[in-house]
């Protein structure tokens, strides 16, 4: 399988799967959806949405966001 999009980010920004969880405020079962490229379930394709992309833009340029407040 071709290392998606999400993957390289992941690589790039020296994260675990945990981390990028963390950092992004999402399960680790998306996580893993974005990498695989598909959803566990249903096997249709899926990316990160626009919101979790920006976040993403934000980590790798060395902003870290605290968690949302509970």
């Amino acid at each position: 399988m071709a290392e998606t999009t999400f993957a390289k980010w992941r690589a790039k920004v020296g994260m675990t799967q945990t981390e990028a969880a963390a950092a992004l405020g999402v399960a680790l079962t998306t996580i893993k959806q974005y990498e695989s490229g598909k959803h566990l379930g249903t096997g249709k394709r899926m990316s990160p949405p626009e919101p979790v992309r920006k976040l993403m833009r934000a980590v790798a340029n060395g902003i870290r966001l605290d968690p949302w407040p509970e």
